[in-house]
């Protein structure tokens, strides 16, 4: 990937240049998100009890962890919307165009994207909040067993 600041004296992006640059790092950052909300859920995995059941055992987790795991499920959801949203938008902007035969460059409104730029947000911020209050839950519920 590029830096999309140009050396002094190359000149401006274009765009569509700076599109294609915010679409690369978008993607990658969602990636990474998306990897890191599994991640913490990963963790919270770690501290489950299995207990025996009659007819099927069932996989227990301590209580002080739905907070952090209900954040990294939240993030995923939050991916999820976004990506949905997005691609319900661009699906519809081509059925327009497709009906109507326009090839030319579509102007869609800021606002189309907001829902989109909200859902992003989120996920950023429950993928924060579930890995601050990860650390808060293992310490205040005692799962870490230190010494004999």
């Amino acid at each position: 990937m590029k830096n999309p600041i140009k050396a002094f004296g190359e000149g401006p992006l274009t765009g569509e240049q700076l599109m294609g640059e915010y679409n690369a790092y978008s993607t990658a950052a969602s990636t990474v998100i998306r990897q890191s909300a599994l991640a913490g859920i990963a963790i919270v995995w770690l501290f489950h009890v299995t207990v025996k059941g009659a007819v099927e055992d069932r996989a227990l987790f301590p209580a002080v962890l739905a907070v952090p795991l209900s954040l990294f499920v939240l993030c995923l959801l939050a991916d999820m919307a976004q990506y949905a949203y997005e691609t319900r938008v661009h699906m519809l902007v081509m059925r327009q165009l497709h009906e109507t035969n326009l090839t030319d460059h579509v102007r869609l409104r800021a606002d189309v994207h907001r829902p989109a730029e909200c859902a992003w947000s989120l996920k950023v911020l429950f993928l924060v909040l579930g890995y601050v209050a990860l650390p808060f839950a293992i310490w205040c519920g005692h799962l870490l067993a230190f010494g004999p």
